[in-house]
């Protein structure tokens, strides 16, 4: 484990992948001295650090890919280095770590701490969507006004992410759906369209009066959105084990695909 530190900020793409896969093999140990050389340079106080900014972001690495939780609350403080790449690193391993079922904690403590990062809009998009990733690992409540707004963003890829994540809420989601956020979403393409896609675990009798407020939004005319919205109905009703429901979403499917001036079959 040692002998790995020395290789920390290689740039030899055959010795990174030899050290992933050392990990792997040895993750107990490695993490156990990656901890301690981690709260070395958290808490040193000497003007020289332990690592550079190459090596601690290729821990946080190490740490993600194996999901070893040996050193979560270092990850979790390096979530306040202002290196953008160690922070993003940081953020990124903390959604793919094992944690306990049990250690409820801690899962608070990271999903407060994903939150605020959220709620600083940075100009970075992969760390936006590190962020939105990690908040699926630690779930609650709290996090659903920020994934919904996330869902807003200007980057794809965190706006995928955070519609995915919101599906695994159901029915506590509809909580915060109040009448001036849905509005907001209404008069937002883009974030209209991510949510579209949020809330297809919704039970069938919420759906229905759901939909009722998406048709009568002027954005429901548009001729994307509408394809969206076919799209919608078509896995709410492969979802769904009530036939009455069924026939619900078949008649409404029918009606949008005659009256869409796009003609496009969307499985």
């Amino acid at each position: 484990s040692e002998y790995i530190l020395k290789y920390l900020d290689t740039e030899d793409h055959r010795a990174g992948l030899v050290l992933r896969n050392l990990a792997f093999k040895i993750g107990y140990t490695i993490g156990n001295v990656f901890v301690d050389r981690l709260r070395k340079h958290i808490y040193s106080m000497n003007a020289r650090p332990v690592f550079n900014e190459n090596q601690l972001a290729y821990i946080c690495y190490l740490f993600g890919e194996t999901g070893n939780p040996a050193g979560k609350e270092e990850l979790l403080m390096l979530t306040n280095n202002e290196n953008i790449r160690v922070r993003s690193a940081a953020v990124n391993a903390l959604g793919k770590l094992k944690i306990a079922p049990a250690d409820s904690q801690f899962t608070a403590n990271a999903s407060q701490r994903l939150r605020e990062l959220a709620g600083e809009r940075s100009i970075y998009k992969m760390l936006n969507k590190d962020i939105a990733f990690a908040l699926k690992k630690y779930k609650s409540t709290a996090n659903i006004p920020v994934l919904i707004e996330m869902m807003n963003y200007d980057y794809f890829g965190v706006r995928f992410i955070a519609s995915e994540n919101l599906k695994n809420y159901g029915n506590e989601y509809l909580k915060f759906l109040d009448e001036n956020t849905f509005i907001n979403i209404s008069y937002e393409k883009k974030w209209f369209q991510a949510f579209l896609y949020s809330v297809v675990n919704i039970d069938d009798k919420e759906f229905k009066e759901l939909y009722l407020k998406i048709s009568n939004t002027d954005l429901a005319k548009d001729e994307i959105i509408k394809i969206n919205i076919i799209s919608l109905l078509k896995i709410r009703k492969d979802k769904s084990a009530d036939n009455e429901f069924r026939s619900w979403s078949e008649r409404l499917i029918t009606d949008l695909e005659s009256e869409s001036k796009i003609k496009l079959k969307v499985k």
